[in-house]
C-alpha cells in the first residue's frame, strides 16, 4: 500500500471508528464492501504493530 493509500484508509477507518454504525452498514452507506473494509483495518493494524516493534 503506497503512502497515498495509507492516509485515505486510515481517514476512512477513522470515520467508520468514530460513526455509530456497524461495519455494513457504514459500507453501505459510502458504497464500500464491507470485506475491503476489514482487510484494510486488518492490513493497517499489522502495519502499526510493525511499526511499533522496529521502535
Amino acid at each position: 500500500m503506497n503512502d497515498v493509500e495509507r492516509k485515505l484508509w486510515t481517514r476512512r477507518i477513522d470515520d467508520y471508528r468514530e460513526s455509530s454504525l456497524t461495519a455494513v452498514k457504514w459500507c453501505e452507506e459510502k458504497g464500500l464492501s464491507v470485506h475491503i473494509l476489514r482487510y484494510r483495518v486488518t492490513r493497517l493494524n499489522k502495519e502499526k504493530k510493525q511499526e511499533f516493534k522496529r521502535i
